[in-house]
């Protein structure tokens, strides 16, 4: 997580990351925090990131069996992710918390409503003391 912190510090609001939770999804996987494949559950074949509307994030894993064909969630597998908040939310919330934003500021930041951002940052503090 230091690492995580470090890049945080380097970050400005204007980021596209900050903007775009596909942005933010790339960022994720290009610093090792969502893994690109899984393994399937149901056949052990190798879970694809792919699109899904039907997921918070707007993204999914999806086994490329045609006989199986069963998704899962970015979320499986990462330990910032919390579930039904999407992941650029949760880029914000750790900006916050790098930055001790009041509780005022990161709710403003975040977009979010107080009891999501704390969530985030209660999530944030297991994250580290695990």
């Amino acid at each position: 997580m230091d690492q995580l912190e470090e890049i945080i510090l380097c970050f400005k609001h204007s980021e596209e990351f900050f903007i775009k939770n596909t942005k933010t999804i790339e960022f994720f996987l290009e610093i090792n925090i969502i893994k690109k494949e899984i393994n399937c559950v149901r056949c052990d074949g190798r879970m694809c990131i792919m699109a899904a509307g039907t997921y918070i994030d707007g993204y999914a894993y999806r086994c490329p069996s045609k006989a199986c064909r069963s998704k899962a969630s970015l979320k499986k597998g990462s330990k910032v992710a919390t579930p039904n908040i999407e992941f650029v939310k949760i880029l914000r919330g750790m900006y916050c918390w790098v930055y001790d934003y009041t509780l005022a500021q990161a709710i403003d930041f975040c977009d979010c409503s107080e009891t999501t951002y704390i969530k985030i940052n209660d999530h944030i503090l297991q994250v580290i003391f695990e």
